[in-house]
């Protein structure tokens, strides 16, 4: 759901809303809110990280993850931003599903599509959404899935908050006061996993880092009180928490700008020295670092939209990675006016390139690119032989 920065452009979306819809609504029956339950979001990880989205278009600065937990197990997760937050009546507005609104000049991570609930629902059958610009009063919508039962559910008013108790804890012992943004709490959690709090806390560190690695240099993203490192693909980062003082280092193997329709792509591509998988590292608290684990999980094309990692595809029409590959790294970073072209999903988790994209790189000159890349890991694997037939004793 793009939401836009200012109270007086929200309250303008809702009046041209109530033109059509008199009487705010999700649009949908219950029924068909539960299948979209099965749609669109692979695991609880994936859902979560459409919040993030929307609060990194709504201007976060700092974004927590916190747990409510009893006997080890999570009970309640609540997600909390300092963005612009939303009054009252776009509280209302955004829940609807299939609810969008241009948010003006830039583009964005979140796309319009399922609208605000369905990644809560894609967790848990409740949610609680508080909100509210600066300087205001927070206000509360709450939906339980149980409570459902209407052919058009009505969505509920908008009423004062009150955090809840783990949320006002932690907002003490960071000693913030609340000053507008957004929190979404899920609870009813029948379809977390993991459940336990200390592994799910690993998971979404580890993933986190992976997906907006880009931009943790200007928000604070954080899961159970521990920072997110940011976890580059292409091993890059120079403060990222994967490499270690004196350690093999990946080499930037160029960038390349190759134009596609009136906008550009941007590809990033790296190559992994000899010894880097079995190179000593650092362990970031709090995530277990594990170099052969990423280079495993991004061998082939990591495909990026606005530098938020969406998926990884294996190969293209021309060129397919093989595991004598695995040393060349290649990011494909596209802008949203390029969806067309690459058909990202609603849940931006995977992409179906199309021909005319894939042609277009092809002729740009990524695919000489790679043949060079190739070219160079051969001859390092030749001189590497080369090497050891000269320390080797002859027979």
């Amino acid at each position: 759901m793009l939401i836009p920065a200012d109270a007086v452009a929200q309250r303008r979306y809702v009046r041209a809303v109530r033109q059509t819809h008199s009487t705010p609504s999700l649009g949908i029956g219950p029924t068909i809110l539960r299948g979209l339950r099965n749609l669109g979001y692979r695991d609880s990880a994936a859902a979560l990280c459409a919040l993030i989205d929307n609060a990194i278009d709504a201007q976060a600065s700092q974004v927590d993850i916190l747990f409510e937990s009893e006997d080890g197990a999570v009970t309640a997760i609540a997600v909390i931003d300092d963005g612009f937050g939303m009054v009252p009546e776009m509280m209302r507005a955004a829940c609807a599903v299939g609810a969008s609104c241009p948010l003006g000049d830039g583009p964005h991570l979140a796309r319009s599509g399922f609208g605000l609930p369905s990644a809560p629902f894609a967790i848990g059958h409740r949610f609680e959404l508080i909100s509210s610009p600066s300087g205001a009063v927070p206000a509360r919508v709450l939906f339980d899935l149980d409570d459902l039962a209407s052919d058009d559910v009505l969505i509920p008013q908008a009423v004062r908050a009150e955090f809840p108790p783990f949320v006002h804890d932690h907002l003490r012992r960071a000693g913030r006061a609340w000053s507008g943004g957004t929190i979404v709490v899920l609870g009813e959690l029948d379809r977390l996993a993991p459940r336990i709090t200390n592994g799910l806390a690993q998971l979404l560190r580890a993933r986190l880092g992976h997906v907006f690695g880009r931009f943790l240099d200007r928000v604070t993203l954080t899961v159970d009180g521990i920072r997110v490192p940011p976890i580059d693909p292409l091993f890059l980062f120079a403060d990222a928490p994967d490499v270690a003082p004196g350690a093999a280092s990946a080499v930037d193997a160029g960038t390349l700008h190759i134009r596609l329709g009136e906008d550009k792509v941007t590809i990033r591509t790296a190559l992994l020295p000899p010894g880097f998988i079995g190179a000593e590292r650092r362990r970031a608290a709090g995530v277990h670092m594990d170099r052969a684990t990423i280079v495993r999980d991004n061998h082939g094309f990591v495909i990026s939209r606005l530098g938020r990692r969406l998926t990884l595809l294996p190969s293209s029409p021309w060129f397919h990675f093989s595991n004598a590959d695995r040393a060349i790294r290649v990011e494909i970073d596209f802008p949203p006016s390029l969806d067309e072209l690459f058909a990202p999903s609603l849940s931006l988790q995977q992409v179906q390139m199309s021909d005319t994209a894939w042609s277009a790189l092809r002729a740009g000159g990524l695919a000489a690119h790679l043949d060079a890349l190739r070219r160079r890991v051969a001859a390092q694997r030749h001189s590497q032989r080369e090497q050891l037939d000269d320390v080797l004793p002859t027979a």
